[in-house]
Protein backbone atom coordinates (compact mmCIF):
# COMPACT_ATOMS: atom_id res chain seq x y z
CA UNK A 1 0.00 0.00 0.00
CA UNK A 2 2.85 2.16 0.70
CA UNK A 3 5.37 1.42 -2.08
CA UNK A 4 4.15 3.39 -4.30
CA UNK A 5 3.85 6.80 -2.28
CA UNK A 6 7.63 5.70 -0.18
CA UNK A 7 9.42 5.88 -3.49
CA UNK A 8 7.79 9.48 -4.47
CA UNK A 9 8.64 10.65 -1.08
CA UNK A 10 11.96 9.83 -1.38
CA UNK A 11 12.26 11.33 -4.78
CA UNK A 12 10.65 14.23 -3.18
CA UNK A 13 12.99 14.58 -0.14
CA UNK A 14 15.91 14.29 -2.63
CA UNK A 15 14.58 17.05 -4.65
CA UNK A 16 14.32 19.27 -0.99
CA UNK A 17 17.66 17.93 -0.19
CA UNK A 18 19.03 20.08 -3.20
CA UNK A 19 16.61 23.02 -3.11
CA UNK A 20 18.41 23.41 0.45
CA UNK A 21 21.69 22.95 -0.66
CA UNK A 22 21.39 25.37 -3.49
CA UNK A 23 19.48 27.92 -1.70
CA UNK A 24 22.56 27.47 0.98
CA UNK A 25 25.05 28.36 -1.59
CA UNK A 26 23.25 31.01 -3.02
CA UNK A 27 22.76 32.82 0.32
CA UNK A 28 26.86 32.39 1.14
CA UNK A 29 26.99 33.86 -2.73
CA UNK A 30 24.73 37.20 -1.74
CA UNK A 31 27.06 37.30 1.67
CA UNK A 32 30.49 36.99 -0.31
CA UNK A 33 29.26 39.77 -3.49
CA UNK A 34 28.44 42.09 -0.74
CA UNK A 35 31.66 42.08 0.62
CA UNK A 36 33.24 41.88 -2.42
CA UNK A 37 31.08 45.20 -3.99
CA UNK A 38 32.29 47.09 -0.84
CA UNK A 39 36.12 46.14 -1.78
CA UNK A 40 35.29 47.71 -5.00
CA UNK A 41 34.31 50.67 -3.51
CA UNK A 42 37.41 51.38 -1.84
CA UNK A 43 39.69 49.90 -4.35
CA UNK A 44 38.13 52.63 -7.08
CA UNK A 45 38.78 55.31 -4.56
CA UNK A 46 42.52 54.60 -4.46
CA UNK A 47 42.46 54.02 -8.06
CA UNK A 48 41.16 57.78 -8.46
CA UNK A 49 43.33 59.09 -6.18
CA UNK A 50 46.44 57.32 -7.96
CA UNK A 51 45.27 58.47 -11.22
CA UNK A 52 45.15 61.77 -9.82
CA UNK A 53 48.51 61.96 -8.88
CA UNK A 54 49.73 60.68 -12.22
CA UNK A 55 47.89 63.38 -14.01
CA UNK A 56 49.01 66.82 -11.57
CA UNK A 57 53.04 65.38 -12.16
CA UNK A 58 52.18 65.00 -15.91
CA UNK A 59 50.67 68.56 -16.15
CA UNK A 60 53.02 71.05 -15.79
CA UNK A 61 53.14 73.11 -13.57
CA UNK A 62 55.32 75.75 -11.20
CA UNK A 63 55.60 72.31 -8.41
CA UNK A 64 56.50 70.26 -11.57
CA UNK A 65 59.19 72.66 -13.23
CA UNK A 66 60.79 72.76 -10.14
CA UNK A 67 61.19 68.57 -9.62
CA UNK A 68 61.93 68.83 -13.42
CA UNK A 69 64.58 70.98 -12.79
CA UNK A 70 66.12 69.04 -9.40
CA UNK A 71 65.76 65.63 -11.94
CA UNK A 72 63.20 63.96 -9.80
CA UNK A 73 59.88 64.40 -11.87
CA UNK A 74 60.49 61.42 -14.01
CA UNK A 75 61.53 59.54 -10.99
CA UNK A 76 58.18 60.55 -9.27
CA UNK A 77 56.15 59.91 -12.46
CA UNK A 78 57.25 56.37 -12.94
CA UNK A 79 56.94 55.80 -9.25
CA UNK A 80 52.89 57.10 -9.22
CA UNK A 81 52.54 55.45 -12.69
CA UNK A 82 53.55 52.06 -10.79
CA UNK A 83 51.20 52.28 -8.03
CA UNK A 84 48.53 53.72 -10.23
CA UNK A 85 48.99 49.89 -12.32
CA UNK A 86 49.03 48.27 -9.31
CA UNK A 87 45.84 49.73 -8.01
CA UNK A 88 44.32 49.49 -11.56
CA UNK A 89 45.00 46.02 -11.53
CA UNK A 90 43.27 45.20 -8.08
CA UNK A 91 40.58 47.24 -9.29
CA UNK A 92 39.99 45.50 -12.24
CA UNK A 93 40.41 41.88 -10.24
CA UNK A 94 37.52 42.79 -8.02
CA UNK A 95 35.43 43.84 -10.78
CA UNK A 96 35.89 40.82 -12.69
CA UNK A 97 35.15 38.69 -9.35
CA UNK A 98 32.05 40.34 -8.99
CA UNK A 99 30.97 39.77 -12.67
CA UNK A 100 32.05 35.64 -11.99
CA UNK A 101 29.55 35.83 -8.61
CA UNK A 102 26.58 37.88 -10.37
CA UNK A 103 26.67 34.68 -13.17
CA UNK A 104 27.28 32.16 -10.89
CA UNK A 105 24.06 33.63 -8.40
CA UNK A 106 22.26 33.24 -11.85
CA UNK A 107 22.90 30.18 -12.26
CA UNK A 108 21.92 29.41 -8.85
CA UNK A 109 18.74 31.18 -9.19
CA UNK A 110 18.20 29.08 -12.27
CA UNK A 111 18.84 25.62 -10.47
CA UNK A 112 16.72 26.67 -7.36
CA UNK A 113 13.97 27.38 -10.27
CA UNK A 114 13.82 23.79 -11.38
CA UNK A 115 13.19 22.64 -7.74
CA UNK A 116 11.03 25.40 -6.62
CA UNK A 117 8.25 23.14 -5.37
CA UNK A 118 10.31 20.86 -4.01
CA UNK A 119 8.78 21.86 -0.75
CA UNK A 120 5.54 21.58 -1.50
CA UNK A 121 5.57 18.61 -3.34
CA UNK A 122 7.34 17.23 -0.23
CA UNK A 123 4.68 18.11 2.17
CA UNK A 124 2.02 17.23 -0.08
CA UNK A 125 3.10 13.29 -0.49
CA UNK A 126 3.33 13.31 3.47
CA UNK A 127 0.27 14.49 3.90
CA UNK A 128 -1.30 12.45 1.45
CA UNK A 129 0.23 9.23 3.57
CA UNK A 130 -0.32 10.67 6.37
CA UNK A 131 -4.40 10.55 5.68
CA UNK A 132 -3.51 6.78 4.34
CA UNK A 133 -2.24 5.93 7.55
CA UNK A 134 -4.89 7.33 9.46
CA UNK A 135 -7.23 5.42 7.29
CA UNK A 136 -5.93 2.28 7.90
CA UNK A 137 -5.80 2.04 11.33
CA UNK A 138 -2.37 0.19 11.68
CA UNK A 139 -0.16 0.36 13.84
CA UNK A 140 1.56 4.17 12.76
CA UNK A 141 -2.07 5.86 13.22
CA UNK A 142 -2.22 5.45 17.37
CA UNK A 143 1.06 6.95 17.60
CA UNK A 144 1.05 9.78 14.73
CA UNK A 145 -2.46 10.90 16.29
CA UNK A 146 -1.09 10.94 19.62
CA UNK A 147 1.55 12.99 18.60
CA UNK A 148 -0.80 15.28 16.53
CA UNK A 149 -2.56 16.10 19.39
CA UNK A 150 0.32 17.05 21.13
CA UNK A 151 1.64 19.12 18.47
CA UNK A 152 -2.02 20.83 18.34
CA UNK A 153 -1.71 22.02 22.30
CA UNK A 154 1.82 23.14 21.68
CA UNK A 155 0.61 25.44 19.21
CA UNK A 156 -2.41 26.94 20.56
CA UNK A 157 0.36 27.25 23.42
CA UNK A 158 2.50 29.09 21.36
CA UNK A 159 -0.50 31.21 19.99
CA UNK A 160 -1.39 32.37 23.64
CA UNK A 161 2.13 33.43 24.42
CA UNK A 162 2.47 35.58 21.49
CA UNK A 163 -0.81 37.26 22.24
CA UNK A 164 0.43 38.06 25.87
CA UNK A 165 3.59 39.43 24.19
CA UNK A 166 1.85 41.67 22.12
CA UNK A 167 0.05 42.77 25.10
CA UNK A 168 3.12 43.42 26.86
CA UNK A 169 4.75 44.99 24.56
CA UNK A 170 1.92 47.81 24.22
CA UNK A 171 2.29 48.03 27.86
CA UNK A 172 5.62 48.95 27.36
CA UNK A 173 5.16 51.63 24.88
CA UNK A 174 2.49 53.77 27.09
CA UNK A 175 5.09 53.24 30.06
CA UNK A 176 8.19 54.36 28.13
CA UNK A 177 6.22 57.32 26.79
CA UNK A 178 5.07 57.86 30.74
CA UNK A 179 8.83 57.67 31.66
CA UNK A 180 10.24 60.66 28.99
CA UNK A 181 7.22 62.53 30.00
CA UNK A 182 7.95 62.06 33.77
CA UNK A 183 11.58 62.67 32.87
CA UNK A 184 11.36 66.00 30.97
CA UNK A 185 8.83 67.15 33.88
CA UNK A 186 11.79 66.29 36.28
CA UNK A 187 14.40 68.62 34.40
CA UNK A 188 11.76 71.35 34.22
CA UNK A 189 10.69 71.20 38.24
CA UNK A 190 14.82 71.14 38.51
CA UNK A 191 14.29 74.57 36.85
CA UNK A 192 11.52 75.86 38.73
CA UNK A 193 12.79 75.14 41.74
CA UNK A 194 15.63 78.08 40.95
CA UNK A 195 13.59 80.32 39.87
CA UNK A 196 12.86 79.80 36.28
CA UNK A 197 9.00 80.80 36.83
CA UNK A 198 5.92 80.85 34.81
CA UNK A 199 7.14 79.19 31.47
CA UNK A 200 8.88 76.27 33.29
CA UNK A 201 6.25 75.83 35.38
CA UNK A 202 3.46 75.21 32.61
CA UNK A 203 6.24 73.15 30.63
CA UNK A 204 6.56 70.88 33.63
CA UNK A 205 2.94 70.59 34.31
CA UNK A 206 2.51 70.07 30.64
CA UNK A 207 4.46 67.20 30.64
CA UNK A 208 2.97 65.57 33.91
CA UNK A 209 -0.33 65.92 31.97
CA UNK A 210 0.73 63.99 29.38
CA UNK A 211 2.92 61.54 31.87
CA UNK A 212 -0.64 60.92 32.98
CA UNK A 213 -2.17 60.25 29.45
CA UNK A 214 0.49 57.41 29.07
CA UNK A 215 -0.29 55.98 32.41
CA UNK A 216 -3.77 55.67 32.37
CA UNK A 217 -3.18 54.03 29.32
CA UNK A 218 -0.99 51.97 30.53
CA UNK A 219 -3.12 50.60 33.26
CA UNK A 220 -5.81 49.81 30.78
CA UNK A 221 -3.27 48.00 28.76
CA UNK A 222 -1.90 46.41 31.99
CA UNK A 223 -5.46 44.81 32.32
CA UNK A 224 -5.61 42.94 29.13
CA UNK A 225 -1.29 41.84 29.92
CA UNK A 226 -2.73 40.59 33.15
CA UNK A 227 -5.52 38.45 31.35
CA UNK A 228 -3.64 37.15 28.53
CA UNK A 229 -1.13 36.17 31.13
CA UNK A 230 -3.43 34.18 32.63
CA UNK A 231 -3.99 32.38 29.98
CA UNK A 232 -0.51 31.25 29.58
CA UNK A 233 -0.68 30.46 33.98
CA UNK A 234 1.32 33.05 34.21
CA UNK A 235 0.73 36.22 37.08
CA UNK A 236 2.23 39.70 37.76
CA UNK A 237 1.96 41.84 40.03
CA UNK A 238 2.41 45.26 39.10
CA UNK A 239 0.52 48.47 40.27
CA UNK A 240 1.25 51.44 38.52
CA UNK A 241 0.55 55.11 40.41
CA UNK A 242 1.36 58.62 39.96
CA UNK A 243 0.26 61.29 42.78
CA UNK A 244 -1.94 64.34 41.91
CA UNK A 245 -0.05 67.15 41.63
CA UNK A 246 -1.51 70.90 42.98
CA UNK A 247 -1.06 72.80 39.91
CA UNK A 248 -2.38 75.84 41.17
CA UNK A 249 -0.29 76.34 43.83
CA UNK A 250 2.78 76.00 42.00
CA UNK A 251 2.03 77.72 38.92
CA UNK A 252 0.68 81.00 40.73
CA UNK A 253 2.23 81.24 44.22
CA UNK A 254 6.50 81.50 44.20
CA UNK A 255 6.56 79.07 46.94
CA UNK A 256 9.98 77.12 46.96
CA UNK A 257 8.48 74.24 49.17
CA UNK A 258 5.72 73.53 47.06
CA UNK A 259 8.10 73.61 44.41
CA UNK A 260 10.18 71.09 45.94
CA UNK A 261 6.76 69.07 47.32
CA UNK A 262 5.92 68.64 43.18
CA UNK A 263 9.09 67.56 42.57
CA UNK A 264 9.32 64.93 45.13
CA UNK A 265 6.34 63.84 43.81
CA UNK A 266 7.56 63.73 40.48
CA UNK A 267 10.75 61.65 41.08
CA UNK A 268 8.15 59.30 43.04
CA UNK A 269 6.27 58.80 40.39
CA UNK A 270 9.29 57.97 37.88
CA UNK A 271 10.74 55.70 40.17
CA UNK A 272 7.16 53.56 40.40
CA UNK A 273 7.44 53.57 36.57
CA UNK A 274 10.50 52.80 36.48
CA UNK A 275 10.65 49.82 38.38
CA UNK A 276 7.17 48.80 36.48
CA UNK A 277 8.78 48.78 33.16
CA UNK A 278 11.82 46.29 34.00
CA UNK A 279 8.53 44.24 36.03
CA UNK A 280 7.31 44.16 32.19
CA UNK A 281 10.57 43.06 30.39
CA UNK A 282 11.18 40.48 33.08
CA UNK A 283 7.88 38.61 32.23
CA UNK A 284 8.22 39.44 28.45
CA UNK A 285 12.03 37.62 28.80
CA UNK A 286 10.41 34.85 30.12
CA UNK A 287 7.60 34.68 27.76
CA UNK A 288 10.03 34.90 24.70
CA UNK A 289 11.70 32.20 26.55
CA UNK A 290 8.99 30.15 26.89
CA UNK A 291 8.02 30.70 22.85
CA UNK A 292 10.87 29.39 21.86
CA UNK A 293 11.21 26.60 23.89
CA UNK A 294 7.75 25.89 22.61
CA UNK A 295 8.62 26.05 19.23
CA UNK A 296 11.33 23.95 19.44
CA UNK A 297 9.26 20.95 21.15
CA UNK A 298 6.77 21.52 18.42
CA UNK A 299 9.45 21.62 15.44
CA UNK A 300 10.91 18.29 17.07
CA UNK A 301 7.30 16.99 17.42
CA UNK A 302 6.88 17.37 13.70
CA UNK A 303 10.12 15.64 12.29
CA UNK A 304 8.86 13.21 14.52
CA UNK A 305 5.79 12.45 12.97
CA UNK A 306 7.64 13.04 9.37
CA UNK A 307 9.92 10.23 10.45
CA UNK A 308 6.88 8.07 11.29
CA UNK A 309 5.20 8.38 8.27
CA UNK A 310 8.34 8.49 5.95
CA UNK A 311 9.22 5.19 7.29
CA UNK A 312 5.94 3.66 7.47
CA UNK A 313 6.12 0.26 5.52
CA UNK A 314 3.52 -1.96 4.81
Amino acid sequence: MYEKINSEILEAKEQLRKKERIDGLLQHAIEQLDSEKHREAELKEILDKEEMDVKKLEHLSVKGLILEVLGSKEERLDKEKREFMAAKLKYDECCNSIKLMEAEMKDYKAQLREVSNAEIDYEALIEKKQKLILESKDKYSNEILSLMEEAADLNSDITEIIEAINAGSTVLGSLESAKDSLSEAEGWGTLDIFGGGFISSSAKHSNIDEAVEYINAAMSNLNRFKRELKDVNLDINITIDIDSFDRFADLFFDNIFTDMSVQDKIESSLENVASSIDRVKEVMEKLRGDCDAKEIQLKNLKHKIKDIIEQARD
